[in-house]
This record gives C-alpha cells, sequence and structure tokens, in this order.
C-alpha cells in the first residue's frame, strides 16, 4: 500500500470495524450472558489485530507525502472515528462495572456476612467441625 489515500481508506475501514466490534460487546455486556464472555474474548483478540493494524498503516502514512486537501478530510474521518471509538470504549467500561456493583450487590444478599469466634476464627469453620461430630 503505497498510495496515502489507500492507506487513509484502509484505516477509515479497519478503524470502523472496531468501532462495530466495540458496539458488538456493549450488546454482549448488556445481555449479562456468561456463555457470551467466550465472545467478548474473541472480540479482544480481533481488537487488538485491528489496533496493530491501524498502527502500521498510521507509520507508513507518515512516511508518505500527502496531498493535503484530501488527507484533511480523511484526518477529519479518522479523527471523528477515533473520538466514537473512545466514547464507545467508555460507555462499555461503565456498564462493565455497574454490572460487577450488581454483581457484588446480590453476592452481600446471598451470602451470609462472615461471623468470627474471639479467637479470630471463622465461626462457620467452628460450626462445620461440631455438625461433623453428631
Amino acid at each position: 500500500m503505497s498510495n496515502l489515500l489507500e492507506l487513509y481508506r484502509e484505516q477509515i475501514r479497519l478503524l470502523e470495524e472496531l468501532l462495530e466490534l466495540l458496539r458488538r460487546d456493549a450488546q454482549i455486556i448488556k445481555s449479562g450472558s456468561v456463555e457470551a464472555l467466550d465472545e467478548l474474548i474473541e472480540s479482544n483478540k480481533k481488537k487488538e489485530t485491528l489496533a496493530l493494524k491501524v498502527k502500521v498503516i498510521e507509520e507508513e502514512k507518515r512516511r508518505l507525502e500527502a496531498d493535503q486537501g484530501q488527507a484533511e478530510e480523511f484526518e477529519d474521518r479518522i479523527r471523528a472515528i477515533v473520538q466514537e471509538i473512545a466514547q464507545q470504549g467508555e460507555r462499555n467500561r461503565v456498564m462493565l462495572e455497574g454490572s460487577l456493583s450488581l454483581v457484588r450487590a446480590m453476592l452481600g444478599v446471598l451470602l451470609p456476612p462472615q461471623a468470627y469466634t474471639p479467637q479470630g476464627r471463622p465461626l462457620s469453620e467452628i460450626l462445620s467441625r461440631s455438625r461433623g461430630k453428631y
């Protein structure tokens, strides 16, 4: 890819693909499905690959002299997509934090508080031992 305009087009395509992956991640997060965690892991691998490809294109673009008029238009589009990627990533982070808070709260309700003996040993340990003696 030696043509600068081709590089811009490819970079935009890769960034749009990255944005689409982030949007799919948001849907997976919203679903709350434990089974979908594998999809998130696979998505992370794809995002890493896309980020590396974008980095390579950036380096190649820097080596080429630009046609400023068209280059600025592409740069504007790239900036807009990058900004949208950052916003979507932040929304996903907030949703994940909210989900974790909900899980922690549910665990707090479902699990009894841990009680300790005066000697500092968990009361549940003492009770489970005494139940086994009968």
